[in-house]
């Protein structure tokens, strides 16, 4: 009589096995805003912290939009991408100290930056800055950016909103509004000049009449 043979199992053969891939997590640097205080005026730019640079970056198109004054190379210093790649369209111009002001609690400082393409951008903040020197807290939520170390105190703002003109490139490009804020500027001028014109006047007056 024939022996009954088992039903063998066989393992890993013949079986189709799903490999799951897990791409590398993907991360972004916050992004947020700040002013920028120039000739007098108070511009709102988009600022990222970027965690891979060392220097401040402000974009060209920012420097040019809002006639940001700037100091020329004769030869200019190598700026490096995340890659380590020399960027060649930068290192050539970089701007004259501006304040910069941010966070809830305002927080201002003094900083001159690189000019280069920077997108979106208005300023590229670096790492060394925001992590180290001066630590901002909330980092996750940037409405509510602050600085609460005891050395960032002394440069914290009274709580006045000041002049805000927030940075619109259309609008900036646009020659009406050149014009108009060029007359609207020499009329400003022209007033404080005759009020001063004025007081010189009246002190001579005094100094005549002692």
């Amino acid at each position: 009589m024939p022996s009954k043979r088992g039903k063998q199992q066989t393992y890993g053969r013949n079986k189709r096995t799903d490999i799951i891939i897990n791409e590398p997590q993907r991360y972004d640097c916050p992004e947020g805003h700040a002013h920028i205080y120039i000739l007098g005026k108070r511009y709102r730019i988009p600022v990222l912290l970027d965690s891979g640079s060392n220097i401040f970056l402000i974009n060209e198109q920012l420097v040019k939009d809002l006639h940001i004054p700037y100091h020329s190379r004769a030869d200019a210093v190598q700026i490096q991408g995340f890659t380590g790649e020399v960027i060649s369209s930068c290192g050539s111009h970089f701007t004259k100290p501006v304040y910069l002001e941010i966070g809830a609690n305002k927080h201002l400082s003094l900083v001159s930056c690189e000019i280069a393409p920077a997108g979106k951008d208005g300023m590229i903040i670096p790492f060394g800055w925001w992590h180290q020197e001066h630590p901002i807290k909330n980092i996750a939520n940037p409405e509510a950016w602050r600085f609460d170390d005891t050395d960032c105190q002394p440069h914290l703002l009274p709580e006045d909103e000041g002049i805000l003109v927030e940075w619109d490139e259309n609008v900036l490009n646009d020659p009406f509004f050149f014009f108009f804020f060029s007359f609207f500027f020499f009329l400003i001028k022209s007033l404080l000049c005759l009020k001063v014109q004025k007081t010189h006047a009246a002190l001579a007056m005094e100094i005549k009449n002692l």
